[in-house]
């Protein structure tokens, strides 16, 4: 018989919310395999209740019609949630029904409508309060605050008064993180290794308009991410150091930040800006190993995984001067000031002139890599379960 009856809200689970997403879903595979005594109850949203596979006996799903940022979640989830009788739940973003009487701990993985409210909350006075008090709920009630950085971990308690006491980092894993072998044999041959990736993309993702040299990005397009300065440092990156390739922009598209094709056509780059959609799986894998250099120009991020996995595939990342990036990389990344285009395209022309430069900073980055594992993060979440049962 289960010990203990945990539940996790897995609504934003899969690949397709990105980083939270990934998170949510390595988290239960991992759990699945370390935690055979506790009952966990996994709360999907219709699609992916229907897609979704038990990992195991002591597993569990209930299907929830809820979407997060919803007044359904404030009142339908709520029921739910209620109805399982749970000893623990773990809200797994900040977005959770704030009358909700158990025990539960609470995953923040960033703060950065405070810095970068976006359109949709930038326009709304409602949603800016909304999620001030969403959020101080959070850390009020919870038994403990699970933040990705010391950075996050800062910024709740400088901005919404968290106990720190309560607040705990859990650091995040790389997907499909390949072995320190195979990171070494990349980087022996990498020229060699680059022109591979290229010529599988081109043979089997049919993308023939893509040539080398290119700088790659992968993630949401969204106001905080400062696309737009990197459009305009690519731009001059083109015009004054002479870069004769591309920029990749990965990501599903979206239509508030309409702002960003305008940019690029405004300044006769169409033929230069490549946009593969939504990227997952092999093919995610080999547009970071046959890139140039991979760049994040943030304003503001919680964590900032996807440098991390363009160390994973053999990339130099070049990123925004910002403490938790700084946290995160090590200092073993290219920085700059990302409000500052003339900078951010001098930094990304001198490292892709220099490949030997790029192997040398790659190779002091490989430590970095171990510090970032699924399993390890899953191990030290259950620790924070065990611990917030007892307290």
């Amino acid at each position: 018989m289960s010990k203990f009856n945990i539940g996790i809200d897995a609504r934003m689970y899969g690949p397709r919310q990105t980083g939270i997403g990934v998170y949510i879903e390595n988290l239960i595979s991992e759990l699945s395999e370390l935690d055979k005594e506790n009952h966990y109850h996994i709360f999907l949203l219709p699609e992916e209740y229907k897609k979704f596979r038990l990992p195991s006996e002591n597993f569990s799903k209930i299907g929830v019609d809820s979407h997060w940022y919803s007044f359904k979640e404030q009142i339908i989830f709520l029921r739910k949630v209620v109805k399982e009788k749970l000893d623990l739940m773990h809200f797994t973003h900040f977005n959770f029904p704030v009358l909700y009487p158990g025990k539960f701990v609470i995953t923040i993985h960033d703060i950065t409508p405070k810095f970068v409210p976006g359109h949709k909350m930038g326009k709304s006075w409602y949603r800016r309060k909304a999620y001030d008090l969403i959020l101080k709920k959070g850390v009020t009630k919870s038994k403990r605050v699970i933040v990705p950085s010391e950075t996050t971990k800062k910024d709740l308690a400088n901005y919404y008064e968290a106990d720190k006491n309560k607040i705990q980092v859990v650091y995040e894993g790389i997907k499909n993180k390949k072995t320190a072998e195979e990171r070494k044999e990349f980087l022996n041959n990498y020229s060699q290794n680059k022109e591979v990736a290229l010529k599988k993309l081109k043979e089997r993702y049919e993308m023939d308009l893509l040539r080398k040299p290119y700088i790659f990005y992968v993630g949401v397009w969204r106001e905080h991410k400062n696309l737009v300065n990197l459009i305009r440092a690519f731009e001059l990156l083109v015009k004054k150091h002479s870069f004769e390739g591309q920029l990749v922009l990965g990501g599903a598209a979206s239509d508030f930040y309409s702002e960003m094709k305008k940019e690029w056509r405004s300044r006769g780059l169409s033929n230069r800006v490549i946009t593969p959609g939504f990227l997952v799986g092999e093919k995610l894998e080999l547009l970071y190993e046959a890139a140039d250099l991979f760049v994040l120009p943030s304003l503001y991020e919680g964590f900032g995984l996807v440098p991390l996995e363009a160390f994973n595939n053999g990339t130099v990342a070049a990123c925004s001067d910002i403490p938790v990036l700084r946290e995160v990389t090590q200092n073993k990344a290219i920085y700059f000031d990302p409000n500052n285009p003339e900078e951010i395209a001098r930094q990304m022309s001198d490292i892709l002139r220099n490949k030997r430069h790029q192997v040398d900073i790659l190779r002091e980055a490989q430590g970095v890599i171990d510090n970032y594992d699924w399993k390890k993060m899953a191990s030290e979440i259950h620790k924070i379960y065990v611990d917030s049962l007892r307290g």
